[in-house]
């Protein structure tokens, strides 16, 4: 998420998500799924004990196959206190990776106001899938999901956040508004994008059952 908070507001946040947290962490103990703390959240576990002191998500990562057990349980058995959001069965939600919200909150930030889907506290999980071990197709697969990944995002955001100023900034949103035009012309789906997106990211996953 990342945005700039007065430390009660900080803290209340980071408590709500440790909520989410330990109802994740009984789903998975009590299912044997397999999880990790991950990027952020992994460095402030291991460097801080918690949370990195002004981080305000958290994210944890799962094997393919236990990630999709994680959300068909969350989606048969937790719906009266959390909503899961993923961009299988949510067409405007620009991302891969899965939200588990909890329910009656709002967590908004400036690129998604005009999206539809629920935007509230959340948990923040990413699907690990394998790859190639041989190096050129190792690139060729990243790239290859890297890219379409961002045509993912684009086609809800033809000017997302992008870390770079001036005219490099405005040079890459000349070339995501012209993505954004291309795919609106030629009607390009959400559902189409996404489908080649989860081909390409989770095709090894698939093929070996991890």
């Amino acid at each position: 998420m990342y945005a700039e908070y007065d430390n009660e507001t900080l803290k209340k946040l980071q408590e709500f998500e440790l909520g989410i947290l330990a109802d994740f962490v009984r789903v998975c103990e009590e299912n044997n799924l397999t999880y990790f703390g991950f990027a952020g959240t992994g460095i402030g576990a291991l460097r801080h004990g918690g949370f990195i002191p002004w981080d305000d998500d958290i994210d944890v990562a799962m094997p393919r196959k236990d990630y999709q057990k994680l959300i068909d349980i969350f989606k048969k058995t937790m719906t009266d206190k959390y909503t899961v959001l993923t961009a299988e069965d949510y067409d405007d939600f620009p991302i891969m990776n899965t939200h588990i919200i909890i329910n009656g909150s709002a967590f908004i930030t400036g690129e998604e106001k005009k999206l539809r889907y629920h935007k509230g506290i959340f948990l923040d999980i990413f699907p690990l899938d394998n790859t190639y071990s041989d190096e050129k197709k190792l690139k060729k697969h990243t790239y290859k999901t890297w890219f379409i990944n961002k045509l993912l995002i684009i086609k809800h955001i033809p000017l997302p956040h992008l870390p770079y100023k001036g005219i490099v900034g405005f040079l890459c949103h000349c070339v995501t508004a012209t993505a954004w035009f291309f795919m609106k012309v030629f009607h390009i789906t959400h559902k189409f994008i996404y489908s080649r997106l989860l081909k390409s990211s989770s095709r090894l996953s698939i093929v070996r059952g991890i």
